[in-house]
């Protein structure tokens, strides 16, 4: 991968990169291109503390065959949405958003149509 391909344009080959740090700019970064990016963890909790490490949080997936392990991790995870087994993709009966650089609030679901109200407390003495 990362050969640009031939013909017009600019255009490169799908590409995938394994890094050593998290601070690879391929890991810290959108790419916008065909480029996956992979770092290899020693356990679980350092795998969840890499992923956290991101100031990125739209999304992610997370893949085993232990789905008791599964139910473990996802809380633990700081992204808008996960998938266990299954890429990540919107459907508007759910709430779809991330957090921390990712954006703010939430589009679809009955969660969205809050996003364009001013929920206020009001309290009248009398």
């Amino acid at each position: 991968g990362g050969e640009m391909e031939d013909g017009p344009g600019f255009f490169y080959k799908t590409t995938l990169i394994r890094s050593d740090s998290i601070y690879n700019n391929a890991l810290q970064d959108e790419t916008f291109g065909p480029l996956a990016a992979v770092i290899v963890a020693g356990n679980e909790k350092e795998a969840v503390e890499m992923a956290n490490q991101s100031r990125f949080g739209l999304g992610g997936s997370l893949w085993t065959q232990d789905l008791e392990k599964a139910e473990a991790l996802v809380p633990a995870i700081e992204t808008g949405s996960i998938t266990v087994n299954d890429l990540l993709r919107s459907d508007v009966r759910m709430p779809f958003g991330g957090i921390k650089d990712s954006g703010f609030g939430r589009e679809m679901g009955s969660e969205g149509i809050l996003e364009f109200v001013n929920q206020k407390a009001i309290r009248i003495n009398g």
